[in-house]
């Protein structure tokens, strides 16, 4: 059987976006046979997704400035203003956050208003896809792939099992992988997030001080737990953290990109997922949220919008850290199962 070809330039994004649409897409390679799916995702993240994610879909390497065919779908996470110039030569985008982005803001104007306008009436000429309105809370993997016009006809319901039954066999890969690095026995805690999610390094010394706490090499979080004499150690690239968690009696992670990965790649029963900004269906996977350790945020003003520290030092709400920190029953509830 001859089969339509589908490209996808699934370069762009957060990678906990990206593994949550590498999850989709794999889904969606199940339900759709008929299409020929054909990819291209960032370096960083390409070598761990060929074996988690092997077999359905095609992946593609353009090398480091590589253009995708002028046939593909490029996924974006960008503005109207950034996109004009590619839309001027006749690019098409796949922009799957952009209802759940205009959903959380706190403000909306004329000026909110009239950009969903444009994105609408560019969805429905085909030139920028957005997911449909009804996903807007689904499970992110769900927003990745439904945002595809060729992919949106699939049913929620299918795609999320289809998920949650290929996630013993991703999850089997990965901890077969061949590793390199440190591993070790005791509570590792990845605490950090780009934005107001993260783990405050007071409340790390106050309620698990005996854990050693995992930055990447570039985050500048990693001095402040370091001046309250917390251990640390450093990641540089994505299989550093299968590395690092691989043997550990317990995982603890804040919603950051190394939650979406040890999800699949940390052994079962050992990984708590620390949630403040977001609910669980939405950045969990089904297969994961089926039968494991997830605090789900208790904060009022959930969910909220994403905001990066470096340039908002305050959360919408404007607090500096995640409200969800200071609840009592929570954190114990944390701790019990850090030292259980």
């Amino acid at each position: 059987m001859m089969r339509r070809e589908l490209f996808l330039d699934a370069r762009n994004g957060g990678f906990g976006d990206v593994w949550m649409r590498l999850a989709g897409l794999h889904a969606a390679a199940a339900l759709r046979p008929e299409l020929r799916i054909r990819a291209v995702f960032a370096p960083e993240i390409a070598p761990l997704a060929r074996v988690a994610f092997a077999g359905r879909i095609e992946f593609v390497d353009l090398g480091p400035d590589g253009e995708p065919p002028a046939s593909a779908l490029v996924y974006t996470n960008r503005g109207l203003r950034d996109l004009l110039p590619g839309l001027r030569r006749g690019r098409r985008y796949v922009a799957p956050l952009h209802r759940v982005v205009a959903s959380l803001s706190r403000r909306r104007g004329p000026r909110d208003r009239i950009n969903a306008l444009l994105f609408s009436l560019l969805d429905a000429a085909g030139r920028v896809s957005i997911a449909p309105e009804a996903d807007t809370e689904s499970y992110c993997g769900r927003l990745e792939t439904s945002a595809v016009p060729a992919l949106r006809a699939i049913p929620a319901e299918a795609l999320l099992h289809q998920i949650a039954a290929d996630f013993p066999e991703a999850r089997e890969r990965l901890r077969n992988m061949p590793l390199s690095g440190e591993g070790g026995e005791g509570l590792l805690v990845f605490p950090s997030g780009k934005g107001h999610q993260y783990m405050p390094a007071a409340w790390a010394a106050r309620y698990l001080p005996e854990a050693r706490y995992a930055f990447h090499a570039a985050d500048g979080d990693a001095a402040a737990f370091e001046a309250m004499g917390l251990a640390t150690v450093r990641f540089a690239r994505p299989e550093e953290i299968l590395a690092l968690a691989r043997g550990r009696r317990r995982v603890l992670t804040t919603d950051s990109f190394p939650s979406h990965l040890l999800q699949y790649g940390c052994e079962a029963g050992r990984l708590g997922i620390l949630l403040t900004r977001t609910r669980p269906a939405s950045v969990v996977t089904p297969g994961f949220l089926a039968g494991g350790t997830v605090f789900p945020s208790s904060a009022r003003c959930l969910p909220c919008p994403h905001r990066e520290r470096g340039t908002f030092r305050l959360c919408a709400e404007g607090f500096p850290s995640c409200i969800a920190w200071d609840d009592a029953e929570r954190n114990d509830r944390i701790v019990a199962f850090a030292r259980g």
